[in-house]
């Protein structure tokens, strides 16, 4: 998951200069998508003529799709959590409430790095329960927090001023509206109504040749190119904003996968040769990386970059199952550190189940089972794991002994071990494994593993032993060993005291010689 998302950062630096609008509008919390006519995507006919920027998320078709099925899965995960937790004391019918908003669409005619400085409007369209339910709320706060809800008078439809920030309005359309002046949310309504020109026929604006073709995707956000003034004056986004008017940002699903397409729009024919030469590079770099990692592979091969006149398109696409497999993979892994670290907050981290467990020596300060299934039998990119503790103590010329259970299979095999200060205060110490004292462990060649060598059991359990040679402090020890699918090996960390070497008796004096 990391190394996928990692590659889609490195694709993707160049790009979020051309769309810094989103960081505006999602300092102010405001994302969006529309259905129009029946037809999925962006309804340019309720978007001011004069918009800068964009944002649009059709809920509609997230719901369709196998990311956001999995969101509605996941929602109705935690709320069962939060009720055995007694946390949240009413079940909400998860699958519902997320049908009540059809979409959500924002826009805005300035651009500026201070939220408080956005402009624009903020529009839901949904069924007539998620009005309701807002009204509802509304009703309440008047009654609950009169002081920090006012109701405004001079309005042509319903309407309240929130904490005199932000005005949320009920028109009798089936919308409501939200911004942050009256002026922009009587704008909003005109344009709502076809009274006021919109973006549907803007020929002039930048943003209509990159939305004009939508792909159908559930997210979209579409931005001119914000001044200079956004970025450092040395920084690289400021040299490839002077190349393109505005980009625009499609997340969506085509069968079974989810897709990412992202458009500039090039001020020029010299400027898109440029433009589309830069993200070839970029992707051709990253293409070269060896991984053994097909679904990596897969997802860097996918990656394509074409140009239209002056608009150079960057495409990729990945397996929507796959997406999910991963996300709760992370989560899993999210879930076991947080467990890790309140185990370790209490003394000593175990999740070892019964069975034969070999002698250990002294305090255990770590003790765990290899047994998931990670997609591959051997020693790979993705089978090496790592396991922390923190918060232990240890002196100079202590001994850490990790001591490797071989069972059904799994060879208990060890990469290296990190040790750092707790307090992050100084450099971590890594010890390789090849490097300790061994007992029942012999060194294997791997490419994959730290120094191009693993260490692996040869008998049913063995030990990898070596003193620390830090100053006595509070250290997390990580040790980074192999998951492999094939079996359930068991691992255990812990600490002995420092043999005292016993002390040589003191040989008589000879006498000295006349």
């Amino acid at each position: 998951m990391k190394r996928i998302i990692q590659t889609s950062l490195a694709l993707g630096l160049p790009l979020m200069s051309l769309v810094a609008c989103a960081k505006a509008v999602e300092d102010s919390r405001t994302p969006s998508r529309v259905v129009a006519d029946g037809v999925s995507g962006l309804n340019t006919k309720i978007v001011s003529a004069d918009a800068l920027w964009v944002m649009n998320l059709d809920l509609n078709a997230l719901r369709d799709s196998t990311v956001g099925k999995e969101l509605v899965a996941q929602g109705m995960v935690l709320q069962a959590q939060a009720m055995k937790g007694q946390k949240f004391p009413i079940q909400v019918d998860v699958p519902k409430l997320f049908e009540t908003i059809g979409s959500i669409t924002a826009y805005g005619t300035n651009l500026a790095q201070d939220p408080k400085l956005v402009d624009g409007a903020l529009i839901f369209q949904g069924t007539a329960d998620l009005r309701k339910i807002v009204e509802g709320i509304v009703a309440q706060a008047t009654v609950t927090t009169p002081e920090a809800l006012t109701e405004l008078k001079d309005l042509p439809f319903e309407a309240y001023s929130i904490g005199g920030e932000l005005i949320v309005a009920f028109p009798k359309e089936p919308i409501i509206l939200v911004s942050k002046s009256k002026a922009q949310v009587l704008a909003a309504h005109k344009v709502f109504r076809g009274e006021a020109p919109s973006l549907a026929k803007a020929k002039n604006s930048p943003l209509t040749g990159l939305i004009r073709n939508q792909t159908g995707a559930f997210v979209l956000a579409a931005s001119v190119v914000p001044s200079a003034e956004f970025f450092a004056d040395d920084a690289p986004q400021a040299r490839i904003l002077q190349m393109a008017k505005s980009a625009s940002v499609e997340l969506g699903e085509e069968k079974t996968q989810t897709f990412a397409h992202v458009q500039l729009l090039a001020s020029s024919d010299e400027s898109a040769d440029k433009l589309m030469k830069i993200l070839q590079g970029i992707t051709a770099m990253i293409s070269l990386a060896e991984s053994s990692d097909k679904y990596l592979s897969e997802f860097l091969k996918s990656v394509t970059v074409t140009r239209e006149k002056n608009i150079v398109t960057l495409h990729l696409a990945y397996s929507s199952d796959r997406l999910v497999v991963m996300a709760r993979e992370f989560q899993q892994g999210q879930a076991r550190d947080r467990q890790q670290r309140r185990e370790s907050r209490a003394g000593v981290e175990r999740d070892v189940t019964n069975g034969p467990v070999p002698p250990v020596e002294e305090k255990v300060v770590l003790q765990w089972k290899a047994d998931q299934n990670l997609g591959d039998m051997g020693v790979s990119a993705k089978t090496l794991v790592s396991r922390t503790v923190a918060n232990v103590a240890l002196k100079t010329g202590e001994m850490i002994v990790l001591t490797g259970h071989r069972h059904e299979g799994e060879n208990a095999r060890i990469d290296y071990v990190e040790i750092a200060p707790a307090d992050g205060s100084g450099a971590s110490q890594r010890i390789e494994a090849e490097d300790m004292e061994l007992a029942n462990y012999t060194v294997l060649a791997n490419r994959n593993g730290s120094g191009g060598k693993v260490i692996q059991i040869h008998d049913s359990h063995g030990t990898a032993r070596f003193p620390f040679a830090g100053a006595e402090g509070t250290y997390a020890i990580t040790v980074r060993y192999v998951d492999e699918n094939d079996g359930k090996s068991d691992f255990f960390v812990s600490v002995k005291a420092a043999v005292a070497m016993p002390q040589q008796p003191e040989q008589p004096r000879q006498p000295e010689k006349p």
